[in-house]
């Protein structure tokens, strides 16, 4: 099972260090605390009617939807999470290869454990 730490790391390593404004171990840091974020936004599609079974089951698959339908536009609503979520004011252009990292690597990663990182997601930000 894949866990939001390994996610991270994986997502962190992803990305050329030299061109963002951070180092290694930061940007694992900023990841490990952006991805239950970005994982709870992206379920957030899902018809407010869905049961959170269904919400876990289906977020994987939605997200490859939307990225095989409108990429730009998934990529832009990560983007400004991002950038919100952020400790430091960031720039547009590395927001985007940020976003573009955590949204290549979620698809890599298996149903099950889609559905295990979702469903702590939502339980972080359950109210």
């Amino acid at each position: 099972m894949t866990t939001f730490r390994e996610l991270a790391e994986k997502t962190a390593a992803s990305v050329d260090p030299a061109i963002l404004s951070f180092d290694p171990i930061s940007l694992i840091a900023f990841f490990i605390k952006v991805l239950p974020i970005l994982t709870s936004c992206w379920t957030s599609v899902v018809n407010d009617t869905a049961s959170p079974d269904d919400i876990d089951k289906t977020a994987l698959a939605r997200l490859r939807g939307a990225n095989k339908r409108n990429r730009e536009g998934l990529v832009k609503k990560t983007a400004r999470r991002i950038r919100a979520e952020a400790d430091e004011p960031m720039t547009k252009q590395d927001s985007f290869i940020l976003a573009k990292a955590a949204i290549d690597q979620a698809l890599t990663i298996d149903e099950s454990s889609a559905s295990k990182l979702c469903a702590a997601a939502n339980s972080m930000w359950a109210v």
